[in-house]
Order: structure tokens, then C-alpha cells, then sequence
């Protein structure tokens, strides 16, 4: 009967694999997507770049290696394995067991300064995607100790989103001392998908366990064709596409202010992705279970409990669903003895639907020349301790710049696999800067 509930477990553990902010980039200078930190920042040239403009991928948990293998007689073995004791392995995982991993693609940027050089405009065609999930300690906590107990297992889900933001920016001066910007997106929905857990209570005992549960799959492309089975029950096998249709449509805002109190020192504060999208799910799913069942060796039992991953067409549903937003504050400081060099803190806020997240990053930045940038920082926060660096070179109209984000923890000896709660990031683009204010 188990293996029914390690199989949801591992479904949505196969969904985990994280933002379009990329927190370093906050810090660089020469940088043509500040705006995408805080709609009031502005470039200090036009900008135009196509595909390769902006290229973001990012991934985090706060679950390691060592949450879920554990070293016996030479060998690692998993949590459930009975060598290692229900509390060493419980007392390694969280309330809730997050992950997230994050796509942004962009496809077209023009960035242009107005001929008062007053204003900035940007005008963007953006790919995203994106995967939360979680997971309750408690699915855990019954995988591992099954009877004797009620369990409640609510809360497990996974969502999967694709969409294309075509964005437009404005940013310009008030005054000496602060600047205003904001960007309106039209949001085009690629593709959805979640699978959740409304309710889930099991009842286990020596010989005996009771389950009521309800459980949703829901995908949302108009393409996508799934047959059912014999028992009226979606055969995820027969899942095909047939051709491509828009799954939704929506629209979003970002929003920015940036204050220079005291020459050299600026505060910023911002929030993006407030918006969402209307998503159509054609295939929606629902599986309900309320059983009894008196005898768990009884040969039977694990078909009776199938009924937890089987669903049944529910109709089609309408759904709108907000974007995982954004909040990013910060303080930017030149040093009075030497301009070029720059200290900051930024603080962020990053409002995933299963699998929020904080993180707080103190940096620094030379910036020797006007072709060359380089920032160093280190972060803290809910994945733990992480490191980013990352650097701008211009050469004529020609810009490249590449970073990283990497976290800071105890890793495996063999291939770094990280042992504690982690996040990694990267961020490349090459743009084509020209003119300017």
C-alpha cells in the first residue's frame, strides 16, 4: 500500500528540478536590464538585443542530500531505509518541503532614451516559466513509520507554469532627486499544469488504515488531448498535443521609485509581477477515496488505494491565478574617496505559490572603467548561505555580461551535490549599446 504514496511523493518530487530577478545583477554597473530590479532604473544608453539579450536560470530547496540520505557501514542509504531511526530522519526535514525552479528567456529588448533625455522607454517579448512544489514532513513521517497513527497530508502540490510577457517601460526624473518608473505586460499563457492535494487524512494502524482524500490534476493547453480508460479515469499514457492554443491571457504591472537623499547614496524600492493570468484548464481530474480497509496484507489493497492517482474528468474550468511576485528594496552607496567603487544591500521577497522565499545580499562594485563592471556578494536566506559575482564588458556598441549565484554549504566530496538547503543561479546576455543620455 505504500508504494501508492511513494509514488505521489516522487511525482511531485520530479516536478522539483527559481526568479527572473537575478539579485547580483543589482549591484553591477553597465547593466541594460536594471529595470528589471526596479522599473525607476534606467540605462545609461539605448539598448537592442535579440534571443541572447538576457538569459536567466535559477533552481533552489531547502532540502539537501543529507535530509534524505544518511551514511551506514560505508554506504549511504535512504531515510526510509530501516537502518536509520524515524527521529534522525524526521528531524532533518521541514514543516514544509519546498522547492522551486525558474526559466527567463528573453527574446527582444529595445531600450531607447526620448530626445529630451528626459524619459527612458523599453519595449520587451519575454519567455518564462516556472515550477514550484511542496511537500508536508508529515508524507514523510508517514512513509516512514506508517501504523499507528493519523497522518495529514494535505497541502502536497506542484504547479507548472509557461507563459510570454510582452512588456513596456517607462522610467524618468522627477525633480534632482528621484526617479519614477513602471512597466505594463500583456502575459500570453504557453501551458499549466497542477496537481494538488485538497484534503488528505489517513488513519493507520496495526492491521488496519482508513484514508479520505481528494486530489486534483488539472492541465491547462487547449492542444492537449488525454484518453480515459475502461474505468471512466483519465490514461495518462494516451496524453498527446494534436496542434498549439494560447491557455490564457493576462496582464501585470511593476512598479519603482528610486531616491537620492544625499549625493552618491540611493534607495530603492520596488514590486514586480503584480498581476496574473486567466488560465482555461480543458483537463481537469479529480480522484476521491474514503476507505477502510481492515487488512493491509489483504492482496487487494494496494488496487483499492490506486484510486488516490486515478482521476476522473471533472469538466473543463476557468481560473484565474496571480504570478508569483516580487518585492525588492535597496540601498546603494559610492564611496566619497573614490567614485568608482560602490557598497549595497538588497533585500527580496519572492512570493512563489507553494514555496515563498526571502533573501538579503550585502555587495560591492569597481567599476575602473566605463567598459568593464565587476560585483561580489554574499547572501542569506531561506536556501541558506550563497555567494554571487558577476561582470560587464563593452567594446564599442558590443556588451556581454555573465553571473552567478552559488550556494555556500557543506557539499559531497565526489560531484557537489549540496548536502544542506540550497540555491543556484546563473545570468548571461550580450546586448548592443549605442548613444545614450
Amino acid at each position: 500500500m505504500k508504494r501508492i504514496f511513494i509514488f505521489i511523493a516522487a511525482v511531485f518530487l520530479s516536478s522539483t528540478a527559481f526568479s527572473q530577478t537575478f539579485e547580483t545583477s543589482y549591484f553591477l554597473d553597465n547593466y541594460s536590464f536594471g529595470h528589471r530590479i526596479n522599473p525607476a532604473f534606467q540605462s545609461d544608453k539605448n539598448v537592442v538585443s535579440v534571443v541572447l539579450g538576457n538569459i536567466n536560470v535559477s533552481a533552489g530547496s531547502n532540502l539537501g542530500l543529507s535530509s534524505i540520505l544518511f551514511p551506514r557501514n560505508g554506504k549511504l542509504v535512504y531515510g526510509l531505509n530501516k537502518a536509520v531511526s524515524s527521529e534522525e530522519f524526521l528531524s532533518k526535514l521541514n514543516p514544509e518541503n519546498l522547492a522551486v525552479e525558474d526559466l527567463g528567456l528573453n527574446l527582444a529588448t529595445v531600450g531607447i532614451w526620448d530626445k529630451s533625455r528626459e524619459a527612458y522607454h523599453t519595449v520587451e517579448v519575454n519567455l518564462r516559466e516556472y515550477v514550484s512544489t511542496t511537500i508536508p514532513s508529515e508524507m514523510f513521517a508517514f512513509l516512514k513509520n506508517g501504523g499507528m497513527a493519523n497522518y495529514n497530508l494535505s497541502g502536497t502540490a506542484a504547479d507548472v507554469r509557461g507563459y510570454i510577457d510582452i512588456a513596456y517601460g517607462y522610467s524618468r526624473k522627477i525633480g534632482n532627486k528621484i526617479k519614477v518608473g513602471g512597466r505594463a505586460k500583456v502575459l500570453f499563457g504557453i501551458a499549466g499544469a497542477r496537481v494538488y492535494s485538497e484534503s488528505m487524512n489517513v488513519n493507520a494502524m496495526e492491521s488496519s488504515i482508513a484514508v479520505n482524500a481528494t486530489n486534483w490534476l488539472m492541465i491547462a493547453q487547449p492542444a492537449c488531448q488525454v484518453a480515459l480508460d475502461k474505468n471512466g479515469c483519465y490514461d495518462m499514457n494516451s496524453f498527446r498535443f494534436n496542434s498549439f492554443g494560447l491557455a490564457g491571457f493576462g496582464a501585470a504591472v511593476d512598479l519603482g521609485v528610486s531616491v537620492e537623499p544625499v549625493t552618491g547614496l540611493e534607495c530603492s524600492l520596488a514590486i514586480n509581477d503584480l498581476g496574473g493570468i486567466g488560465w482555461k484548464y480543458n483537463v481537469c481530474g479529480r480522484s476521491d477515496m474514503a476507505a477502510d480497509v481492515t487488512d493491509v496484507t489483504d492482496a487487494d489493497t494496494g488496487t483499492q488505494f490506486e484510486n488516490l492517482i486515478r482521476f476522473k474528468p471533472s469538466g473543463s474550468s476557468n481560473s484565474f491565478e496571480m504570478l508569483p511576485f516580487t518585492v525588492n528594496a535597496g540601498v546603494r552607496y559610492k564611496m566619497p574617496f573614490y567614485d568608482k567603487l560602490s557598497v549595497g544591500v538588497l533585500g527580496s521577497y519572492h512570493n512563489y505559490k507553494n514555496a515563498s522565499y526571502m533573501n538579503a545580499r550585502l555587495g560591492a562594485t569597481v567599476s575602473p572603467t566605463d567598459w568593464f563592471s565587476f560585483t561580489a556578494n554574499y547572501g542569506y536566506g531561506t536556501y541558506g548561505n550563497s555567494a554571487g559575482a558577476m561582470f560587464s564588458i563593452s567594446g564599442g556598441a558590443f556588451n556581454l555580461f555573465l553571473g552567478a549565484e552559488t550556494y555556500l554549504g557543506r557539499v559531497t566530496a565526489d560531484r557537489s551535490l549540496p548536502l544542506e538547503r540550497f540555491r543556484y543561479a546563473i545570468n548571461c546576455g550580450i546586448t548592443f549599446r549605442f548613444e545614450g543620455k
